[in-house]
């Protein structure tokens, strides 16, 4: 708490039921200083109050967060907004309700115990209203007044009767109003100084008060009255002091006058802003498409601008904005900045953004070239995201002949076609290349020679040895007019078991292009025919007979044996492999 000059002996805080009139007259100043801003979470600051003119004292109020509030420049710690209002108190001295307090009217106004006695101030209990002390009693000291130092005072020698009101004036008051009851006192001789009291119809008021034993030297007392229910009050000083040596004391400028109030607010703002960025994670679906990251739910308003930064991905639009544009991956911090020319404050929020680890990709499979067995071949192509693909076939040297838009499409020309695959919902896209080459060159059906079929050889080797082989080489067996393929239809090596023609075709499916290879197998499998002539009996008389047979073909050589039990002649008509037995019994009487 601060006292300054005209009532600075002692500070005591009132609350003041002033009517508004009486406040435009207090005189004095009283600024709490500019708003704070501080950005949260704040530290502590120091508020700047302060009080032009004569004041009685000042309080902060709330004392929420306040530290050292007896002192203009309290410390403040607060966690969020927070009004500071400081209320000074002054005298109104505009409103002075004693009559002739300064003496300058002479003897009038007051009333005393103590009796006039002019031009002599002997002996005590007496009175002289004059300009030097000294004047009147040799061993007063020649002191000036307090007003102007050449004007009236009331120069006094202490009675030796406790009690005695040295001056007294009846005042007309404002009912429930703060008064500030002031005198000031100076000693006119060193010894025993003046023990003075304030009271109020009849009441003391306040405790004894002194001046200094230094003679000359005016010093202010005071008290506060609250006027009640009162509309008058009889003020006096009493004179508490019996000493008859010493006891000299001079009075001035005396007031009675109501405490006024002058408040102003002082606001610390707390700026708490909020950055939020969600979510935390984004997908890009390919390198170089766009997506649009947020910062919806961070702090709006006045004074808050936006800003996004990134070392290592790349802003399109909207780096100023809560929904920036980006094609890049990487990491992106949102700055929420407040700034109202006082204070500057930012929060930030950081999202990263990745590449997607399923991009969309796309893919041809290889075609057959265009040859021997082609005129025209199919290119098939592939989505690695088929549900929201579409497609997209180009040549520069080639021709399609349909399905330019789809995943499959026709071609009749050898050159380099261009798939492109673009996701419809992402926009991203996807490319692929494959080359249509025309081969023309067949490849080598060689068939040797291959043993006939009869009725010793039932089957026949049938080998493609000779013919080109390879990874992209097949065989193939077939049989016509007759022929039988056993095993090996798909093979070089292939077995026939009859007569016929066999076909081997050998296929390069790189190209298309065959070459087939023909045989023919010779089959005799056919047994030659033998018939008996006519014959005899053998008997008694005839022990031999002549036995003969025709073949055919007449080529076949006839083979004659014959058996042990009943006469038995067999016949064997053989031709190259094959053979026939025709038996004939002779019986014998």
């Amino acid at each position: 708490m601060i006292c300054r000059s005209l009532v600075s002996a002692l500070c005591i805080y009132f609350l003041s039921s002033l009517p508004l009139g009486l406040f435009a007259q207090c005189p004095i100043t009283v600024d709490a200083g500019e708003d704070i801003y501080l950005c949260a979470p704040p530290s502590a600051t120091n508020l700047n109050g302060f009080i032009d003119g004569d004041y009685l004292n000042f309080t902060w109020t709330p004392p929420n967060g306040l530290i050292g509030g007896s002192t203009l420049t309290p410390t403040v710690n607060v966690q969020q907004t927070t009004t500071y209002y400081l209320t000074g108190q002054a005298v109104d001295l505009t409103q002075n309700s004693i009559v002739n307090g300064d003496f300058e009217g002479g003897n009038f106004g007051f009333t005393s115990d103590y009796l006039e006695s002019p031009g002599n101030l002997v002996p005590e209990g007496v009175y002289e209203i004059l300009t030097d002390p000294s004047s009147s009693h040799p061993s007063f000291a020649a002191c000036g007044d307090h007003t102007s130092g050449s004007g009236n005072m009331m120069a006094v020698n202490g009675s030796g009767i406790p009690n005695e009101n040295v001056w007294c004036q009846t005042v007309t008051v404002q009912p429930n109003t703060n008064y500030a009851f002031s005198a000031w006192v100076a000693s006119l001789i060193s010894s025993s100084p003046a023990v003075l009291q304030f009271s109020i119809n009849g009441s003391p008021l306040g405790p004894f008060f002194s001046p200094p034993a230094s003679t000359c030297v005016w010093t202010n007392f005071y008290q506060f009255w609250n006027s009640g229910s009162n509309t008058s009050a009889t003020i006096c000083i009493v004179n508490q002091n019996t000493a008859l040596s010493g006891n000299d004391f001079a009075l001035d400028d005396i007031s009675m006058s109501p405490v006024c109030e002058v408040t102003d607010s002082v606001t610390v703002h707390v700026i708490n802003i909020n950055a939020v960025a969600a979510p935390p994670l984004y997908i890009l679906p390919c390198e170089g498409s766009q997506t649009t990251i947020s910062g919806i739910g961070s702090s709006t308003g006045p004074d808050i601008t936006y800003l996004w930064e990134t070392p290592n991905g790349n802003i399109v639009s909207g780096a100023n904005t809560l929904e920036p544009v980006i094609d890049m991956p990487g990491s992106y911090t949102l700055n929420v900045i407040y700034d109202n020319g006082f204070v500057n404050c930012v929060k930030q929020a950081t999202v990263n953004v990745i590449l997607t680890p399923n991009p969309l990709t796309s893919w041809i499979l290889p075609p057959p070239p265009l040859g021997c067995g082609f005129n025209q071949v199919q290119l098939i192509g592939g989505s690695s995201q088929p549900g929201f693909s579409s497609y997209e076939w180009t040549t520069s040297d080639g021709n399609i002949l349909n399905g330019s838009n789809l995943s499959i499409a026709t071609v009749n020309a050898a050159g380099t076609y261009h798939l492109l695959v673009t996701n419809t919902a992402t926009g991203c896209t996807s490319e692929a290349e494959v080359t249509v080459i025309e081969e023309t060159d067949p490849p080598v059906a060689a068939v040797a020679p291959a043993d006939p079929i009869d009725c010793i050889q039932l089957s026949t080797s049938l080998s493609g040895q000779g013919s080109s082989t390879g990874s992209n080489i097949t065989h193939s067996q077939t049989a016509q007019n007759g022929g039988v393929i056993t095993s090996g239809q798909d093979s070089i090596e292939a077995v026939g078991s009859a007569g016929g023609t066999y076909i081997l075709t050998v296929t390069d499916e790189g190209n298309g292009c065959t070459a087939s290879d023909t045989i023919v197998v010779n089959s005799n499998t056919n047994p030659p025919q033998i018939s008996f002539g006519p014959s005899d009996t053998l008997d008694c008389l005839m022990d031999s007979i002549f036995l003969s047979i025709t073949t055919n073909p007449t080529s076949a050589l006839p083979v004659w044996s014959s058996g042990n039990e009943e006469i038995f002649y067999l016949a064997t008509a053989q031709i190259p492999s094959c053979w026939m037995h025709r038996g004939i019994i002779l019986f014998q009487y």
